[in-house]
């Protein structure tokens, strides 16, 4: 979890896998959720999801959309930056990442 937290903090987006399944560890740990394996850090083929769900926040003095996004077999929440309309099934692109001043990991689309 620590190698994955230090990739994210020079906003280098990397996915667990296991070792032994290959199935992706999502939300990152050290060990496999379906074998208990050693995971292994690995780049996503494509930062290109799709938009699965998402909302408006009108609660910041602009209005911010944030959006479930799979990536990979994985999903992420991230805020979405659109010059079109969101719609579910869009195809977006993590255009950053890293971990915010509080510490708190953060996903950002277009």
């Amino acid at each position: 979890m620590e190698k994955f937290l230090n990739y994210l903090k020079d906003s280098k987006f990397v996915v667990p896998y296991c070792g032994r399944c290959n199935a992706p560890a999502w939300p990152p740990v050290d060990c496999c959720y379906t074998c208990m394996s050693k995971v292994k850090l690995k780049r996503t083929k494509s930062l290109k999801g799709h938009l699965i769900e998402y909302t408006t926040s009108y609660h910041l003095s602009k209005p911010l959309v944030f959006g479930i996004i799979e990536i990979d077999g994985i999903k992420l929440v991230g805020s979405v930056h659109s010059s079109v309309a969101p719609h579910v099934g869009m195809i977006l692109k993590m255009k950053k990442c890293g971990i915010s001043d509080n510490g708190t990991p953060y996903y950002e689309f277009d």
